[in-house]
């Protein structure tokens, strides 16, 4: 069980895969250890695995087939309004033949986290929902959670996965992997060897990253957003951040331009 003290928020997470898990991401070991031990040689090209060219889409283009698509769109609508719930709802999404599907599940009534238990294999996307007392943006456990994902190979396409967020804030998000071996490097601080999640590295990481950029549940929703995009930058994670519109149209792509939040928007 993961708890953040700055965000108040708990994920708890075990990943199964029953059919084998899908293609090892690019900068983990295919062994399923992204420090890349325990496999005879560990590295591409050692092993014998083809891992593939780093993707080249923009964030924008990143969440057309999967963030943008009608049936996501009214998904996230739907979550909005469970953020004035006491407990978290979320959607697990999955792409076949351009249509959604979606997987309903929920978390404990004062928890602040859900239970992400799956074993159909790697998925396309997951969105939640903060009610209030909780973070205006991601929280360490959903930075903890795309870690664990991606090491387990549970990404079906890194390219156009995506983990959104609504919340009680009047916040809309999603998060998608820019550069896959930077983000490789960033997921190991959240994971044992296994690619789980490290429960104390996550809280620490809460509690002391989260805290020096000044994220925290109590403050204003555009203080929280200038200081998680500046995280992930100082922190070069990998991972870039788009904002949605009140009705889930429209999505820019957040920057920082001296010292700023600077939207752009997608076309």
């Amino acid at each position: 069980m993961l708890y953040s003290p700055i965000s108040g928020y708990k994920e708890v997470i075990e990943f199964r895969d029953d059919t084998g898990g899908g293609i090892p991401p690019m900068g983990l070991n295919p062994c399923g250890d992204p420090f890349g031990g325990g496999c005879g040689g560990g590295g591409s090209g050692d092993d014998g695995y083809e891992y593939p060219e780093p993707p080249t889409n923009t964030p924008c283009e990143k969440i057309a087939e999967i963030g943008k698509h009608n049936t996501t769109k009214s998904l996230f609508e739907n979550l909005k309004p469970k953020t004035n719930s006491t407990k978290e709802y979320g959607e697990i999404l999955k792409e076949s033949g351009g249509q959604i599907g979606n997987t309903s599940i929920e978390g404990e009534v004062g928890q602040g986290g859900i239970d992400l238990n799956f074993s159909g294999g790697p998925i396309d996307g997951f969105i939640h929902s903060h009610y209030t007392s909780l973070l205006s943006v991601f929280s360490p456990g959903d930075l903890a959670s795309l870690a664990a994902l991606y090491a387990t190979g549970n990404i079906k396409d890194v390219n156009t996965f995506i983990m959104g967020v609504v919340t009680a804030s009047n916040t809309q998000y999603i998060m998608v992997i820019d550069d896959p071996a930077a983000f490789a490097a960033f997921a190991q601080q959240f994971l044992l060897p296994n690619g789980q999640i490290d429960e104390d590295k996550t809280d620490l990481f809460g509690l002391f990253d989260y805290a020096k950029y000044n994220v925290h549940k109590n403050n204003l929703s555009s203080i929280n957003e200038l200081g998680f995009l500046k995280l992930l930058s100082d922190k070069n994670s990998g991972l870039k951040v788009l904002k949605g519109s009140n009705n889930s149209n429209d999505w820019k792509e957040l920057a920082i331009e001296n010292g700023i939040v600077k939207p752009i928007p997608c076309n």
